[in-house]
């Protein structure tokens, strides 16, 4: 029995490793993004300017997969 528990408490603590890593590497992901959206500022744009449309679910580049991450992609245009 305290094998069990000993294999359980290993399996729980890499899980919750795992999902700590990831909201790390979440976290620093949405970091770098806040921090690169001046760059939008050096053309001078405003918001109503801009159209952002989604093409994962309706044009997926990998059919095979859907899961894939090339398949979640926006494309945003400048509207004139």
């Amino acid at each position: 029995m305290e094998l069990v528990l000993e294999v359980f408490n290993y399996v729980f603590a890499a899980i919750l490793f795992g999902v700590a890593i990831a909201w790390i590497i979440l976290i620093k992901s949405m970091m770098s993004s806040f921090r690169d959206v001046p760059f939008l500022d050096k053309f001078e744009l405003e918001p109503a300017q801009l159209s952002a449309l989604g093409h994962g679910e309706e044009h997926p580049l990998f059919t095979t997969d859907p899961a894939n991450a090339a398949n979640r992609r926006v494309e945003i245009r400048r509207i004139k």
